[in-house]
């Protein structure tokens, strides 16, 4: 027969616990015995009315232990009132046909009438969960209206900051031109002092002549005031126009968006990147979208290209940057590798070509030791959890190119300060191929 398990108060209890092991029935006025075992009072008594007429001693019927004298057998309160509670709460088993001829005097109800009720509370279960998962999609629903009015709103803002950029813009420019308006009026201004000044020196030999040449000398004379008279006006108009264009220049306020702090902020500035395959070493090989390279310990042919590194297997992107830009790297945990931004003309055949060993590029690299930033041939130790994934972000009117470590919150692992005088491109490095089953690979991640 199956058992049924009720929970009381927090408690699993299986039926069979509180059943007789001879009626296999639950506890009807449970006695326990002397070594521990229970049993229902008329069970246990006449089990010990047969062995009395058969061997003469008595025993459990569970463990065997004999008993002499016949124990004297008394009810066990708690375990009455367990059974009471459990029938009160229900569990029935399933028995068969004659199990209920044999057990008559028990209560028993047909299969078809406890489906019924056991497929009413099934129903009745099903409605509350079908009820709470409406509620939870409700709530759902709310949450992403409100989190696309939000992402609207802040849409919103970006644009009219975005206006505000280019309306300063547009208003720096107009500065700037009148600016070298102004020095090609001084370089102007300039050429006729000079000017001047040689025909004062000219004025002054023709003084020092001698008298047959006076009408001449006056001649030159009339010229020089006329140029004099010139020069005068040209620096009265520059004295009182030049201050006034470098206070309007050096009082201009442009208005830039505020750097980032969390990785959303940091992504509203990711930007998509490939390798370019005219750079990848041939040692190097590169998926289908071009946004995964992997190291490999044959040569991948390649057609012979001018941007192709020769002696370091590292690559670069084809998407020069000149803007705020964002995005990251992933790779296997125990490998080896440099996350690097370059200029274009970077040697291409040396053994200098190494990203972070010339002024050229700059590189953080990644091993079994740790971290550490290059740039120039220079290196510094950096502090960090070694991870497998890194976020680049560069601000290249700032000059600010950072390194963080995205594998769990946002970290700062390194931060430049340079002055960028050309676009970069992001690059790779890969030093080893490891083995067979685990070949070295690093791919950009797709952001956008």
């Amino acid at each position: 027969m199956a058992a049924k398990e009720q929970q009381q108060h927090g408690v699993i209890l299986d039926q069979d616990q509180f059943c007789c092991s001879v009626c296999l029935d639950l506890l009807k006025e449970p006695v326990t015995i002397q070594c521990g075992h229970s049993y229902c009072r008329r069970c246990i008594e006449i089990c010990w009315d047969q062995e009395e007429k058969k061997k003469g001693f008595y025993s459990c019927p569970q463990c065997r232990e004999s008993f002499t004298p016949r124990p004297v057998v008394r009810k066990n309160n708690m375990l009455a009132e367990v059974v009471e509670k459990l029938k009160k709460t229900g569990g029935q088993k399933c028995v068969c046909y004659l199990c209920t001829l044999e057990r008559k005097h028990h209560d028993t109800v047909s299969a078809a009438a406890e489906r019924v009720g056991k497929r009413k509370q099934l129903v009745a279960s099903q409605q509350k969960v079908q009820e709470g998962r409406v509620n939870e999609r409700s709530h759902t629903v709310d949450d992403l209206k409100c989190s696309a009015q939000a992402a609207v709103k802040a849409c919103e803002k970006l644009s009219e900051l975005i206006s505000s950029v280019q309306r300063r813009c547009s208003k720096v420019k107009q500065l700037i031109r009148l600016d070298k308006t102004a020095v090609r009026q001084a370089e102007e201004i300039l050429l006729q002092l000079k000017r001047i000044n040689t025909l004062w020196s000219t004025d002054t030999k023709l003084e020092q002549s001698s008298p047959c040449e006076f009408l001449l000398l006056r001649y030159f004379k009339d010229v020089s005031d006329s140029v004099s008279d010139l020069r005068d006006k040209l620096e009265s108009i520059l004295k009182d126009t030049w201050p006034g264009i470098c206070s309007t220049v050096s009082t201009v306020d442009v208005l830039l968006p505020p750097e980032p702090t969390t990785r959303t902020d940091f992504l509203t500035y990711c930007c998509p990147l490939t390798f370019d395959v005219n750079s990848a070493h041939r040692y190097l090989s590169l998926s289908k979208d071009n946004r995964r390279v992997t190291k490999t310990s044959t040569e991948t042919v390649y057609p012979l290209h001018s941007d192709r590194f020769i002696r370091v297997s590292q690559v670069l992107c084809r998407e020069g940057l000149s803007r705020r830009c964002y995005w990251e790297v992933k790779w296997d945990v125990a490998r080896t590798l440099s996350v690097a931004v370059s200029y274009k003309n970077i040697s291409r055949m040396s053994g200098s070509s190494e990203f972070g060993s010339n002024a050229q590029s700059w590189s953080l690299q990644h091993s079994l030791n740790g971290y550490c930033f290059r740039h120039n041939n220079a290196e510094t130790k950096v502090s960090g959890h070694c991870s497998y994934k890194v976020g680049v972000y560069l601000d290249y009117q700032a000059g600010t190119l950072a390194f963080y470590d995205v594998s769990g919150t946002m970290t700062l692992l390194h931060k430049v300060q340079t002055t960028f005088t050309q676009p970069v491109y992001p690059g790779l490095g890969l030093t080893s191929y490891g083995d067979c089953r685990h070949p070295n690979s690093a791919e950009l991640m797709k952001l956008w």
